[in-house]
């Protein structure tokens, strides 16, 4: 016969059960890490407080498991030394979602509970003392925009303590310009154990030295190296700057695998997903064990002693024992205690185990960081020009020279000396010299400082040499500003056209002594004294000696005022024409050429036309001149042209002739970007003794600079956290985005404070791939926040991904129920516990059940039908619409299952005394099946039950329509003769079993019957079974089928 019979699991806990393969570390482990951080400014002034905190992190073995109710134990060492005020050290979830991430305990502190402590006794931890010095080869601590710059380093670093180990790394700042920002030399030092210059980024350049050794107390070491770097190279010539500065650029960092307090982790206690709960047989009273199974896919668990209990008296244990050594139970393994017979027919158990999650050895790390920002090196900048004009030129030629030097550096760069160099044609000589120091582009005007200058004068040779430049002005040469000078060279008249060349160089000082070297060089085509020969040769009518008609354009003057705003600046060329004859230079007009990203104010353009034979200055407003831009840029210019209107009333341009003498002033104003920039006004004419147009350029330039206090912020747009997933068992992932413009022309950095949950479980901040560092501290408002800073660069975009993890919400019971067996299937009844033991309220929560979508009738809450579908691999998805922080609910189910077939048989029905029974028990899954467990029992059939034999058998992954055959022999004792009964139980996952009996007699004499080889009866048996099972599965007619099936196996 069949019987199913089912018992209750009274304690049937299931914290939780995640279907994943195993890892192969077997236990979590925990950091207690104590740290401590100064930062300084590059001139060691103090940039942060010296600070020291402790934090104890959690870290899984796995990605899938959920650590519970953990409580670590510390030392007694925190009193005094710190602000904890409890010794215990906890944390609800903890989970490692990523590998290697890792999940901090709260401390009980002073300021609450906090994922961090304290420590308040700063003399337990080494004081490293950082010092930077550098130097540019060339002199001072500054960069120029000339050839490569090589800078000496040299770093000295002190321990108020003995340390071993320490490590010290610079790292220069990668460059988004080209290559890093600066390349690094060999290194080297007075005491090391490891020195190394690295390419950290593959570039092939070097970008960091790395220091390790040991530090006998207030004994420095010292490391030196050099790095290059260059304009246009390693960073943008137009910035003026080099930032060498990171995040930790230099840093000193001492580690020892001990905290700096002494605190140690004295017991540790967590829980990890198992399944718990009594199985029972009923006979003529129940017996049972109790189970536990752990249902971790990488947790170890630790199993001491057990108990069970009647649930009416759960004070005092009916039975108890210890474990057997190695007391450990492993993932997916389960443990069994002993059978226990209760000789009672009640069926009210529960079992309880000692147990508890298995740790690593503790890890303890004590780490002190000092910080020393690296310089930032401004840039020593500037132009040179030289301009020609002619006085005379003849019967003794005279030329006016201007050379001026302007500050085109960054605005705290500043020149405190000079030395100017400037040459003429040997022949000519040098006369009436004069130095000025103008400021006119800031509004002010020339000083003559000649008087308080060096002079040394050689022959064409002319050299000027200013010590300091406070010490006549009372300041230093700053931004825009200049140094001119001016002299006259006086020289021969020549018969032939001559080409007079002109070389100045300037060598200005840094106030930090950097140099920086500018040249200039111009020349003059001037007319020569040669006769014009008549046609055919011989000397001209009259025997007279004319001179060759010349022409050209000379700049007279130029002059260059910022305005408001400080992106405006007024520009006033003036050009001179020189003609040795009466025709001039005829269609005069002008162009401005400007550099990209400006613009020109058509409000005012002021033309001013000088003639010198009428001696007077005629203006024309922007009403009369006629302003075109040309549509075409080209080499980042932009250009304009300028010319004069015939009348009022039309646009024809008016042709301009100028003669000897004449004067062109134009002023103009433009808008200009931030930086280096140069203004061309070009003025054109054609020349009517050469028949060809001729051209002067006028260039005039300045800096425009970015005012600090018109610094925009940052254009910053935040997402909401939105959930990835909300999964039972798993931490649920939040993802959030944040994205950065900087809409300045200059870099500006900024620190981001971002509020996350009350509870974190693992935290990720990456830009373009890049992990951020980031800092977690909880706030005021009990909310964990993010801290992180970073750097922008102008007009630099950047996207932030937050990914982060909160607990989980679990399975903390299940409570299963047979409600009904139609005759082919079970209808299973399931409550499921779910916990959401977090402070987050959590929505669309998906909760995945090991139970196919056809065989499920339907999932409620609180009698309200949820929806659910086919999930992976036989089960389903329920989804829950939300559940509360710190809340509970039960989640039913109705589902079927289709029970296995079970039969059992004797090799004959009638044994004699002594004799063997060879027993033959068939189970045939009608679904797939994880396990079940096998009873035999056999025993006499009459009122005293008396058992003449009992086995168990555990079969594992069992297959849908694959059956299973246990062959077991046993030898009858010397029992009296009468019917004896064989029953065979299977359990179901989860719950119940099914029963099968069989039964035989023993006879004093048995009559001989005719013996079947037992090989050839199981080998029919089979053959049988692949039929009847296929056509079992196929009908569904459960009853008749097993009928069938048995009546013709006991035929064979």
């Amino acid at each position: 016969m069949n019987r199913f019979t089912y018992s209750y699991l009274s304690a049937f806990i299931i914290l939780l059960i995640i279907l994943t393969p195993l890892t192969h570390s077997q236990a979590p482990t925990h950091y207690l890490i104590e740290e401590s951080r100064h930062e300084l400014y590059t001139n060691n002034t103090e940039k942060t407080p010296f600070t020291a905190w402790g934090h104890l992190d959690i870290e899984l073995p796995n990605t899938q498991d959920i650590l519970q109710y953990i409580r670590i134990n510390i030392s007694n060492d925190y009193t005094a030394k710190t602000n904890i005020v409890s010794s215990q050290a906890f944390r609800d979830t903890a989970a490692s979602p990523n590998t290697g991430d890792r999940s901090l305990m709260y401390f009980d502190t002073t300021d609450g509970y906090s994922l961090h402590y304290n420590i308040t006794d700063h003399t337990l931890i080494p004081k490293i003392t950082l010092k930077l010095a550098y130097r540019n080869a060339e002199g001072g601590r500054d960069i120029h925009s000339g050839p490569p710059n090589t800078i000496f380093f040299n770093i000295t670093i002190t321990s108020d303590k003995t340390v071993t180990g320490q490590n010290l790394y610079f790292k220069i700042r990668e460059n988004t310009y080209l290559p890093d920002s600066m390349i690094l030399g060999a290194a080297t030092a007075t005491s090391q154990t490891t020195l190394q210059t690295i390419d950290t980024d593959a570039d092939t350049y070097a970008d960091t030295i790395h220091w390790r050794g040991d530090l006998a107390a207030n004994t420095p070491v010292y490391i030196t190296f050099p790095g290059t770097t260059q304009a246009n190279i390693n960073y943008n010539r137009n910035d003026q700057f080099l930032e060498l500065n990171e995040q930790d650029s230099l840093k000193a960092e001492y580690a020892t695998s001990s905290t700096f307090t002494g605190i140690t982790v004295t017991s540790r206690f967590s829980r990890g997903p198992v399944r718990q709960g009594v199985r029972m047989l009923f006979k003529d009273s129940v017996w049972l064990h109790g189970t536990i199974t752990n249902k971790a896919q990488g947790l170890t668990y630790a199993l001491t002693d057990w108990a069970l209990y009647n649930v009416t008296n759960l004070t005092q244990d009916i039975a108890s024992g210890t474990v057997p050594a190695p007391q450990e139970l492993l993932p997916g393994q389960t443990y069994e205690t002993p059978w226990y017979i209760t000789n009672s027919t009640e069926h009210y158990y529960v079992s309880e185990f000692n147990w508890h999650v298995k740790w690593e050895p503790s890890e303890y790390l004590g780490i002190a960081t000092t910080i020393l920002d690296l310089p930032t090196l401004y840039q020593a900048d500037g132009i040179a020009q030289k301009y020609i004009s002619t006085i005379q030129n003849g019967p003794t030629r005279i030329l006016n020279i201007e050379d001026s030097a302007r500050h085109l550096g960054h605005p705290s760069i500043y020149f405190n000396a000079t030395t100017i160099t400037s040459t003429v044609p040997a022949g000519y000589t040098i006369q009436n010299i004069t130095v000025w120091y103008s400021n006119i582009t800031s509004g002010g005007s020339e000083y003559n400082i000649t008087s308080n200058i060096t002079i040394n004068l050689t022959s064409n040779i002319l050299i000027i040499t200013i010590d300091d430049i406070s010490k006549i002005l009372n300041k230093q040469l700053g931004l825009n500003e200049d140094i001119l000078l001016r002299y006259q060279a006086s020289g021969p008249l020549t018969v032939a056209a001559y080409t007079f060349i002109s070389d100045t160089t300037f060598i200005l000082n840094t106030t930090s002594g950097t140099p920086l070297t500018l040249s200039a060089s111009s020349s003059a085509n001037l007319p020569g004294s040669e006769p014009e020969l008549p046609p055919g040769g011989g000397p001209a009518p009259g025997g007279s000696t004319l001179s060759i008609p010349f022409a050209s354009i000379e700049k007279s003057s130029a002059k260059i005022i910022a305005k408001k705003p400080k992106d405006t600046a007024e520009i006033t060329a003036v050009f001179k024409i020189l003609d040795t004859s009466d025709k001039g230079i005829g269609s005069i007009h002008a162009e401005i050429m400007l550099p990209s990203d400006s613009s020109l104010d058509a409000e005012p353009v002021n033309l001013s036309i000088y003639d010198s034979l009428k001696k007077r200055w005629r203006t024309y407003t922007s009403d009369h001149l006629i302003i075109k831009k040309d549509p075409q840029t080209t080499d980042n210019t932009i250009r304009y042209s300028i010319r004069l209107k015939s009348s009022d009333w039309d646009n024809e341009e008016q042709y301009l002739d100028l003669k000897n003498n004449d004067l062109y002033s134009i002023t103009y104003t433009v808008q200009l970007p931030y930086g280096n920039n140069n203004i061309t006004t070009r003025l054109i004419g054609f020349n009517y003794y050469t028949h060809e147009n001729i051209f002067k350029d006028i260039e005039t330039y300045i800096r425009i600079t970015y005012d600090k206090t018109n610094i925009l912020p940052l254009e910053i747009t935040e997402s909401e956290f939105q959930p990835h997933q909300v999964i039972v068992g798993k931490p649920p992932r939040w993802l959030k985005t944040i994205d950065v413009y900087n809409p300045n022309i200059v870099s500006v950095q900024h620190r981001f404070i971002t509020s996350l949950f009350p509870e974190v479980t693992s935290s990720h901040i990456r830009t373009q791939g890049t992990e951020i560092n980031h800092l977690l501290e909880n706030n005021k408002q009990g909310i964990i926040d993010a801290l992180w800073k970073d750097a922008y660069a102008p007009n630099e975009k950047k996207s932030y991904l937050i990914d982060i993890t909160t607990p989980p919400i679990l399975i903390t019971d299940e409570k299963y129920s047979i409600e009904k067996y139609n005759g082919t299937e079970l209808i299973f009844i399931t409550d499921v516990t779910l916990k959401n033991p977090s402070s987050i309220d959590y929505e669309n929560i998906t909760l995945i059940y090991p139970v196919s979508e056809d065989r499920t009738q339907n999932v409620t809450q609180n009698n309200i039908e949820l929806k659910y579908e086919q999930g992976d691999a036989g089960t389903i998805k329920i989804s829950i619409p939300e559940m509360k922080n710190k809340t509970t609910t039960i989640i039913t189910l109705s589902y079927t299952k289709i029970p296995p077939i079970l039969i059992t048989n004797t090799d004959k029905p009638f044994y004699s005394p002594s004799e063997k029974v060879n027993l033959t028990i068939i189970f045939i899954p009608r679904e797939n099946m994880s396990f079940s467990f096998i009873q035999i029992e056999a025993m006499t059939s009459s009122k005293d039950r008396q058992t003449i034999h009992a086995d168990i058998e555990k079969l594992q992954n069992l297959e849908e329509r694959t059956p299973r055959i246990i062959h077991r022999e046993f030898t009858i004792p010397q029992i009296k003769s009468g019917e004896y009964t064989i029953s065979t139980t299977a359990t179901l996952n989860p719950l119940g079993e099914i029963e099968d009996t069989t039964t035989f007699r023993v006879e004093s004499s048995t009559t001989e019957l005719k013996k079947v080889g037992f090989s050839i009866i199981l080998l029919a048996a089979i053959a049988i079974l692949a039929s009847l099972s296929l056509r079992i599965y196929k009908r569904k007619e459960f009853k008749d089928e097993l009928r069938n099936l048995r009546k013709e196996i006991e035929n064979i």
